[in-house]
């Protein structure tokens, strides 16, 4: 006859299940963040460029050109994390069939590289809103037509009002499925 010690479970072993799971699940929703933020602020550049600059002198592309620079490397970054996810996982399972798991790195380089590619994304992003930014305020206030670039600028949060409700149902509905 069992006890209730023996049918009950360990509540810390609940607790760690627990966490593993929080932890797979923040790591796919970071992923799917990054890939939105990055892709969103490509958009929001070019929108930029077309409804705010125009035709208009650019004042200090390189900041835009960095930006641009940064969130591809934001964009292939993440895109390879996910993509080494995916074989360290292969590579788990085949060290646990193995019996090997202990003896070696879980995952393999493949787990190993995934945090680096993380914190490269993540760097390149914000570094690139940063340039962004920049690169906008001079662009609005760099101009001598200052009634223009007020029109400009209503027109350029408008849009970038627009982006961000497309983004945000994106990802609504990436998250619902």
């Amino acid at each position: 006859m069992e006890t209730n010690s023996e049918t009950e479970k360990d509540p810390l072993e609940e607790y760690r299940h627990q966490l593993i799971e929080t932890e797979q699940k923040a790591g796919e929703s970071f992923c799917k963040t990054i890939l939105t933020l990055s892709g969103g602020a490509l958009g929001i550049s070019f929108v930029f460029i077309k409804n705010v600059i125009g035709k208009s002198f650019v004042v200090s592309p390189q900041f835009l050109i960095s930006a641009w620079s940064l969130f591809t490397i934001s964009l292939t970054a993440i895109l390879l994390s996910l993509y080494f996810s995916i074989l360290s996982y292969r590579r788990a399972i085949k060290q646990v069939d193995k019996k090997t798991i202990y003896t070696e790195h879980p995952g393999g380089i493949w787990a190993i590289l995934m945090p680096y590619l993380n914190g490269i994304s993540t760097c390149s992003f914000v570094i690139g809103v940063i340039f962004l930014l920049i690169f906008a305020f001079q662009n609005i206030g760099g101009n001598s037509n200052a009634q223009g670039n007020t029109t400009k600028a209503v027109t350029a949060t408008k849009a970038v009002t627009a982006t961000k409700a497309i983004t945000t149902t994106k990802a609504i509905t990436t998250n619902t499925r």
